[in-house]
C-alpha cells in the first residue's frame, strides 16, 4: 500500500473511531438522563404515594372526629346539594350523599333551608327546628369555597329534661301550697279560740295532722327518689313468692279500696317466685295500686296479676306483674312520660301526689334489672306492668342500685 493509501486508511479509521466514540458518549449521556428521569419519576411516585397516604389519613381523622362528636355534620355545595354527612346525620335524616340530593329534599325543614339562605348572605346563623317529633339545634357556617357546613345537635332529650325541671317547680309548688294553705287556716282558727270548741277543736286538730302527713309524704318521696337516682339505695334480692309481696302491699292499701267502693281482683299463682327486695318491690306494688285506685270510678275493678314468661319469650327468666284499672286510661302522648320525675298527665283528675310514685317505681324496678311500661288496658283504662327476675335458686343476692340517667 502506498503511503497515500496508508494515510487515507488511517484517516478513515480515525473517523470511524471518532464516530463510534461520539456515539458511545451519546449513549452514556442518554443513560445518565434516563437514570435521572427514573430517579425523578420514582421520587414523584413516592411523593404522590405520600400525598395519597396523607389524604387517606386526613380522611380517617375527619371520619373519627365525625364519629366522636355528638353533632351531625352536613356539607353543602354552592348550589345547596348535600355533598357529605357525618354518620349521626346520615342516621337522623336517612341521608345518602352519594345521590347529591338538594337540602330541602334531604332534610325537609323550611327553617333549616331559610337559615342556610341567610347564612350565605349574612354569615353564621344559629337556630332550631323540629322534625319528626324531635327538636334540633343548628349552626350554619358558610364555606370559604362556597356552600356551607351545617352542625346539627339533637336537643330532644335536653328539652325533655328542661320540661321535667319545669314540672318539678310547678308540681312541688302546687303540692306544697295546698297543705300549707290548709295548715295556715287551721292555725288561724285555733288561734282564734276554736280549740276550746268541743266539736270544732278536735276536727281542726285532725285536719292539721292530715296535712302534716301529706307534707311528710312529699318530703320523704323527694328524699327517696334522690337516693334511688343517685345509686345510694341497696337492694337485697331474695327468692320470694309474688303472693307474699302482694299480701304485704295490700295490708296497707286495702282499706282505701273499701272506702272508694272499688273492687280488687287478683290472679297470682301460689308458687310463682321472683328474686326481689320485698320492702322495695312492695312499695312498687303499693304505688301502682294507689295510682289505679285514684283513677278508678266507684264500683270499678282493679286487677293485680302475675304471669311467668311464656315459652319462646325474649326474656325467659322473667316474671311479669301487672296492674289494670277501669279509669279514663292514659293518652298516647303520655305513655312514655308517666314514669318521669314529677310528671302528672292530668292534674285535674287527682287531688294529691306530685308524680313521684311512678318515678320511684321505675327506679326500683330497673334497679332489680327489670323494666316497667305503661299501656292501654284491653277493655279500657290503664295497664301498668313490670318485670322481675324469676327465682331459680334459693340464693340471697346483694345488689347495689344503679343510677338511672
Amino acid at each position: 500500500m502506498t503511503s497515500a493509501g496508508v494515510v487515507a486508511f488511517a484517516l478513515a479509521v480515525g473517523l470511524v473511531v471518532g464516530a463510534v466514540g461520539a456515539h458511545l458518549a451519546s449513549l452514556r449521556a442518554e443513560r445518565r438522563r434516563a437514570g435521572r428521569l427514573r430517579l425523578e419519576a420514582s421520587a414523584a411516585e413516592r411523593r404522590a404515594a405520600a400525598a395519597e397516604a396523607g389524604a387517606r389519613a386526613a380522611e380517617a381523622r375527619l371520619a373519627a372526629v365525625e364519629r366522636g362528636v355528638s353533632e351531625g355534620l352536613v356539607y353543602l355545595t354552592p348550589d345547596l346539594k348535600v355533598d357529605g354527612a357525618s354518620p349521626s346525620a346520615r342516621v337522623w335524616f336517612e341521608l345518602d350523599p352519594a345521590g347529591r340530593p338538594s337540602l330541602l329534599a334531604a332534610i325537609r325543614s323550611v327553617e333549616l333551608a331559610e337559615a342556610v339562605r341567610i347564612a350565605l348572605a349574612e354569615g353564621t346563623q344559629l337556630g332550631a327546628f323540629r322534625l319528626g317529633g324531635r327538636t334540633y339545634r343548628m349552626r350554619v357556617e358558610p364555606a370559604a369555597e362556597g356552600g356551607a357546613v351545617l352542625a346539627i345537635r339533637d336537643d330532644t332529650d335536653r328539652e325533655r329534661l328542661a320540661r321535667a325541671r319545669r314540672d318539678l317547680v310547678a308540681n312541688v309548688s302546687h303540692d306544697l301550697r295546698t297543705p300549707l294553705t290548709a295548715i295556715g287556716l287551721v292555725v288561724e282558727a285555733l288561734a282564734g279560740g276554736a280549740l276550746a270548741d268541743p266539736a270544732l277543736g278536735p276536727q281542726l286538730v285532725a285536719t292539721l295532722g292530715e296535712q302534716l302527713v301529706t307534707l311528710r309524704a312529699l318530703a320523704d318521696g323527694l328524699v327517696d327518689l334522690d337516693r334511688l337516682e343517685s345509686g345510694q339505695a341497696h337492694f337485697r334480692l331474695q327468692p320470694v313468692t309474688v303472693r307474699s309481696l302482694a299480701r304485704a302491699a295490700l295490708a296497707s292499701i286495702a282499706p282505701q279500696f273499701d272506702q272508694r267502693d272499688v273492687r280488687l281482683a287478683t290472679d297470682l299463682p301460689a308458687r310463682l317466685r321472683v328474686l326481689a327486695d320485698p320492702p322495695h318491690v312492695g312499695r312498687v306494688l303499693t304505688n301502682l295500686l294507689d295510682n289505679a285506685l285514684r283513677y278508678s270510678p266507684a264500683g270499678g275493678t282493679v286487677r293485680l296479676a302475675a304471669t311467668p314468661a311464656p315459652d319462646g319469650s325474649p326474656e325467659p327468666d322473667r316474671v311479669e306483674i301487672s296492674v289494670t284499672d277501669e279509669g279514663p286510661g292514659i293518652a298516647p302522648s303520655d305513655l312514655d312520660r308517666v314514669f318521669e320525675r314529677f310528671y302528672r298527665a292530668d292534674r285535674s283528675r287527682t287531688g294529691k301526689g306530685a308524680g313521684l310514685g311512678l318515678a320511684i317505681a321505675r327506679h326500683i324496678v330497673e334497679g332489680h334489672g327489670g323494666r316497667i311500661v305503661a299501656d292501654h288496658a284491653p277493655g279500657g283504662g290503664a295497664l301498668l306492668r313490670f318485670t322481675l327476675p324469676a327465682a331459680e335458686a334459693p340464693a340471697r343476692v346483694d345488689q347495689p342500685n344503679r343510677p338511672v340517667m
